[in-house]
């Protein structure tokens, strides 16, 4: 690995209780904690309980941090979690407001979480660095993504590598080279069985002159060295494709799952991993009307342990997939969904 930044790996941790008065910009943060714990229980059920709910805000916005939003999150070997996600700075919180990516980690299974940890800063001449990613690649590193944003017609995605489970990360690898306004969303990036990696963006030229996005797949198949782009785009009505995610299905193909203007969660699929995701786009089953909403769906790998309160590890079979996402109607919010 070339030049890199340390880590802190041993801090006090702290904990902030959820409370009717808590700002809504953290709560972003609360549903990967409820994935993480499902999906870690599954894999690793010695490290991670997942019998109880603990409701907490895990960065608390606060007068000049008023938005702590699109987080990823990750079990280290050793069964900590480690969070990263956007930290917004000053005084407003939007998607053009100076952020950069900050980090926690939790050794207790993300009831109490370490002191703030900074992984990407928000330098001179960037309007801000958001939307933080975190991918474990076969051979055992860490991939860390981020979005640099320069204006509304030029925004970058990034990755840097982790060997030493967060301890140090790597340089900066530019994965989108063409400048335009857009996004490789948090949970996005996968790698499939093959090793190539994926990283999907949705993406508008000049979001200045059209408010409409179309979705761009870009792949790596060195350990993310070099990234490459699909040809074919991914386009819809309205505003078009957007926020798309990933997940590789047992007999090879990749359903990819987007927002839309539609009144439903989208998919299309790939039946051939070289040439992903260039197929037609029906509406994924378990859509609701009037949703315009951000979604996840991740693979359910085979659970055992002690059943969760919030859902039942042994109800979810090997190789089934789970969905989640907020439907709101007419711009008011509504319930969680999950399939």
């Amino acid at each position: 690995m070339k030049s890199k930044s340390s880590t802190s790996r041993s801090s006090p941790e702290s904990t902030v209780p959820l409370s009717a008065s808590a700002p809504i910009t953290t709560t972003y943060l609360l549903l990967s904690l409820a994935l993480i714990q499902l999906l870690a229980a599954c894999t690793r059920p010695e490290l991670t309980r997942t019998d109880e709910v603990f409701p907490l805000v895990v960065a608390p916005a606060g007068d000049d941090n008023p938005r702590n939003s699109e987080g990823d999150i990750i079990v280290l070997k050793d069964g900590r979690l480690l969070l990263a996600y956007t930290e917004f700075l000053g005084s407003t919180s939007g998607d053009f407001e100076p952020a950069r990516i900050s980090a926690r980690i939790s050794s207790s299974g993300g009831k109490t979480w370490g002191k703030k940890l900074v992984l990407a800063e928000n330098q001179e001449g960037l309007k801000n660095a958001m939307i933080a990613s975190l991918l474990r690649l076969a051979d055992g590193r860490i991939m860390l993504g981020y979005n640099k944003k320069v204006s509304r017609a030029d925004t970058r995605f990034y990755v840097r590598f982790s060997e030493d489970e967060g301890g140090s990360w790597s340089q900066e690898v530019l994965v989108i080279a063409s400048p335009a306004y857009g996004a490789v969303y948090n949970f996005a990036p996968i790698q499939l069985d093959s090793g190539r990696i994926l990283a999907p963006c949705s993406y508008s030229p000049d979001y200045n002159r059209e408010n409409h996005f179309k979705v761009r797949v870009y792949y790596s198949d060195d350990g993310g060295a070099g990234w490459d782009a699909v040809e074919t785009d991914i386009d819809l009505p309205k505003r078009g494709a957007m926020e798309p995610g990933l997940v590789e299905l047992d007999d090879g193909s990749v359903l990819m799952h987007l927002r839309t203007q539609l009144g439903r969660v989208y998919e299309c699929r790939s039946r051939d991993a070289r040439y992903p995701l260039s197929t037609g786009t029906p509406p994924l089953r378990g859509g609701t009307g009037g949703c315009e909403a951000n979604r996840n769906i991740e693979p359910v790998p085979l659970c055992s342990g002690k059943p969760g309160a919030w859902i039942r590890p042994e109800s979810l079979r090997a190789g089934h997939l789970l969905g989640l996402w907020g439907n709101a109607t007419n711009g008011k919010s509504g319930d969680v969904c999950v399939v």
